[in-house]
């Protein structure tokens, strides 16, 4: 075989054993994902014969769909459809334990050292969340140069000004002012990417934070964390506890979608997390809600001979040296299920669509309101 250095080499290459041409979506997709680069590259294990394989089962490839769900939230409240006896159950123990662990002695030193003894207001929170001073500076910092902890406010800065940075570079700082005074922090992109780097992730308010070990937010993220071990409340949830004082919203049922679209598939599912006294018939119209919100009316089961046919194809898609055509995979369908009379196909081309639409079924369902959720009915607070 001749040697093979290019692109245009390949792609003929694939064709010529394929023996059909490669549709041009399917040769983007093959280059974007970086297969025909790797297998031109005589230092990767990844072969010309690999990349023969990739494109022989692409061609039969159920096509993706790109930007048609949104990110999904870790955990949703379901207070819907729940009783009102067993909202007021969860209520009084879930503000119960918030008041145990607010007078932790982890909580109140951390108060007392950062706060100066008292909690935080909403505003004042999500102010001080937003700093990226306290995300890379220890408390010793703002101590040493008069720097209150609360009330002030800083932002990545351009060299010898405090104008916000419009783009990461080596000169850049910290700029933190707060009423009475300003300072400016010549900290270095270095620094802080390496001070990130090795520090810890946070989720606050479905933002994640990279935290500088050490700094003030890695305190009091330190602080929330055991309080999230001790009462099994979500990372969010323990740290408005720590900082504000205030409760976790309390709930009965939480419902987490777990999952992620990919270029190749579409996978979630939901996980309950339900309190044990809570009634079966609140479970299932809580979940009938959420399986209605999510999928509408396409609960019905795929067909059978749907399935069979769709795992057929692309087993033998997998297996092939080249590329079968779909008259060779009908006539090897209804040679193998020969004892199905009612499965038998006469029409390539309703073979074909069957194998498409089951798979744009199963491997891309729609879910329609997947990631919408509806305000948190308001507990009394007993």
């Amino acid at each position: 075989m001749a040697e093979i250095s290019t692109d245009e080499e390949a792609r003929r290459w694939l064709e010529e054993r394929l023996g059909r041409d490669v549709p041009e979506a399917t040769w983007r997709q093959l280059c974007d994902e970086g297969y025909v680069a790797a297998a031109l590259d005589k230092t990767d294990a990844f072969e010309l014969k690999d990349l023969l394989d990739v494109a022989r089962f692409r061609l039969f490839s159920i096509p993706g769909r790109k930007g048609r769900l949104r990110k999904p939230r870790e955990r949703e409240v379901a207070q819907r459809n729940v009783t009102h006896a067993e909202s007021q159950r969860t209520a009084a123990f879930t503000f119960y334990l918030s008041r145990i662990a607010k007078n932790r002695i982890e909580v109140r030193r951390m108060r007392n050292r950062l706060f100066g003894g008292r909690t935080l207001n909403p505003e004042e929170a999500d102010q001080l969340t937003r700093s990226e001073a306290v995300r890379l500076l220890p408390h010793d910092f703002f101590l040493s140069h008069g720097i209150p902890v609360v009330g002030h406010r800083s932002w990545f800065c351009n060299k010898g000004n405090k104008k916000p940075a419009s783009r990461m570079s080596a000169q850049m700082g910290i700029w933190i002012e707060w009423e009475g005074g300003h300072h400016r922090v010549e900290s270095g992109l270095k620094y802080q990417t390496d001070a990130l780097a090795q520090g810890n992730e946070l989720r606050i308010g479905g933002r994640t934070l990279q935290v500088a070990r050490g700094s003030v937010l890695d305190e009091i993220a330190g602080v929330a964390k055991v309080l999230a071990r001790s009462y099994d409340w979500s990372g969010d949830d323990a740290l408005r506890v720590t900082v504000t004082g205030g409760s976790p919203i309390p709930a009965p049922m939480t419902v987490e979608q777990i999952g992620d679209w990919r270029p190749d598939h579409t996978h979630f599912s939901l996980r309950f997390t339900i309190e044990p006294w809570v009634s079966p018939n609140t479970v299932l119209r809580i979940y009938r809600e959420m399986q209605q919100r999510i999928i509408g009316q396409q609960s019905r089961p795929l067909g059978d001979r749907n399935l069979r046919l769709f795992d057929f194809v692309s087993a033998r898609v997998d297996q092939a040296v080249a590329a079968p055509s779909w008259r060779q995979l009908m006539k090897e369908w209804n040679q193998k299920l020969r004892h199905k009379q009612e499965w038998q196909y006469q029409d390539v081309r309703v073979f074909s669509r069957d194998y498409w639409r089951t798979g744009e079924k199963l491997v891309f369902p729609s879910y329609g309101q997947i990631f919408t959720y509806p305000e948190a009915e308001q507990l009394d607070s007993p």
